[in-house]
């Protein structure tokens, strides 16, 4: 079988998996969300998982990167000895910064976190969870690095299942009067049912450090000290809201940030990792026919990605605004429609983003990922300068904030797939007719006509649903039937 049939396939099983996965949390989180208040789970959404998320992305990301650059051999128990003696490390780093982290952040924490019941218990229980998460690296990396995309469904979707039963039961059995604490649970039983999950089906070999290439080791430290800024980039807007909001309006914004990540977490990130493996695979090969197919799988997804940003930025924010303030009115959640109309504008950079730097991220060179980590030192302080400027919106400015980082990373990402394409490259993705035609629905319709209805609304959508189809489906369709002679 083909990498990329082997690739769409795999892609297929994690979008099925985060679909049913997340229309399950999203009917637990709707309920849960009548036991809890906005000052909860803004410490559960924002604080307490930026603790998680620091110690894992700083113990583990660079360490899958070079994973994946392990070259497949027809060896297969040293190729999996391999994989499985790098993956060990992150674990080290695990035990060693996770109790670092926890501390500084138990000493830092506010005063209106500090007065949440059981917040010590629940920051610990994250922490821990963390840490048991790292035992499943080694499996986890065997199953990225042999394209095994079904088994990682079943194991990570029985884990999510897991975590928004227990999440829900203890947040109906505690109530307010628990605090975090329900998160944290749901949190630790994810970490221990995914790390079950994969021990169960996965066969791993004795790590064994002779067996591991210096190489590697060097590039995933090199990639771990430059995921630095890439972190700092993508969390940076929980880490300002942290630090200069209260826990009520870091909730709001954490309930923007879940509904607005859906579509992120159910077919982006599927995607991008999926894509990243191919890329990975096929660009190794050397062969001019995996390069011409590694072209069009790239072009073709950055055009299905435009061509549904167009539709976000134009109509799915103007859609919001005459619905959700029908839908919650009087609830104490009201102030979430302007944030989620922000993320409609955010989601169509966040898409093409990650595709683009999944690429450079598999086919980089030692010098261009270098110099995009100074790239990235310099999108630092623009994101800063562009959240203060902002800062007027509250929790919305915030992620148009992120809009602006996110565009230099693309315009970054871009510029290296173009080096290696061609100029072509934006001819065959960018449907410049439609998105002409998204900017004058975002921004020009609504100050010509403001008192626009659905009716109006479905009008304007349909009539861009033809303009599409006149467009773009003949090349889409084009490029996919080319594809489907590489199978």
């Amino acid at each position: 079988m083909s990498v990329l049939k082997t690739s769409l396939i795999g892609t297929s099983y994690l979008i099925v998996l985060q679909l049913c996965t997340k229309v399950l949390t999203f009917s637990l989180n709707q309920l849960v969300l009548r036991y809890t208040s906005p000052a909860v789970l803004g410490l559960a959404t924002v604080q307490l998982e930026l603790l998680l998320n620091t110690a894992l992305f700083l113990c583990r990301e660079g360490f899958r990167l070079a994973a994946q650059r392990i070259a497949v051999s027809e060896q297969r128990e040293r190729q999996s000895r391999q994989v499985v003696t790098l993956s060990v490390i992150p674990l080290l780093f695990g035990v060693i910064a996770t109790p670092v982290l926890t501390i500084l952040y138990l000493r830092n924490a506010s005063q209106e976190s500090l007065a949440t019941p059981y917040f010590t218990h629940s920051a610990i229980l994250y922490a821990f969870a963390s840490v048991i998460e790292l035992l499943s690296e080694p499996a986890y990396n065997l199953a990225l690095q042999s394209l095994a995309f079904r088994r990682r469904a079943v194991c990570e979707g029985f884990a999510v299942v897991a975590r928004c039963i227990i999440v829900f039961l203890s947040a109906r059995s505690l109530g307010l009067a628990g605090g975090a604490l329900p998160f944290a649970y749901g949190q630790l039983t994810y970490a221990i049912v995914l790390t079950a999950a994969y021990a169960i089906t996965t066969e791993l070999h004795t790590p064994q450090m002779s067996s591991l290439d210096r190489s590697l080791l060097s590039f995933a430290l090199g990639q771990t000290v430059s995921g630095m800024l890439k972190y700092l980039l993508t969390e940076g807007d929980k880490i300002i809201v942290s630090l200069f909001n209260t826990n009520t309006e870091q909730g709001i914004y954490g309930l923007a940030a879940n509904y607005g990540g859906l579509l992120a977490r159910i077919v982006f990130q599927p995607v991008e990792e999926a894509s990243r493996s191919y890329f990975s695979n096929a660009v190794r090969q050397n062969d001019r026919s995996d390069e011409r197919t590694a072209y069009l799988v790239y072009a073709l997804l950055l055009r299905l990605y435009a061509v549904a940003g167009c539709f976000a930025l134009g109509y799915a924010p103007r859609v919001l605004g005459l619905i959700l303030p029908r839908l919650l009115h009087g609830s104490q959640w009201i102030a979430v429609t302007p944030v989620l109309q922000a993320y409609c504008r955010y989601l169509p950079i966040l898409a093409l983003n990650g595709v683009a730097e999944a690429f450079v991220a598999a086919t980089g060179t030692a010098r261009q990922l270098r110099l995009q980590a100074i790239f990235w030192i310099i999108c630092f302080p623009v994101f800063a300068a562009a959240s203060w400027q902002f800062a007027y919106l509250g929790a919305s400015g915030l992620v148009y904030a992120n809009c602006v980082n996110l565009s230099l990373r693309l315009v970054w990402s871009l510029h290296i797939a173009v080096q290696r394409f061609g100029y072509v490259l934006a001819r065959d993705a960018m449907p410049v007719s439609l998105l002409l035609l998204a900017v004058f629905s975002a921004f020009v319709v609504p100050v010509i006509a403001p008192n626009a209805n659905l009716t109006s609304l479905a009008v304007e959508i349909v009539s861009a649903l033809g303009i599409a189809l006149a467009t773009e489906a003949r090349g889409i369709l084009s490029d996919i039937q080319e594809l489907r002679g590489k199978r």
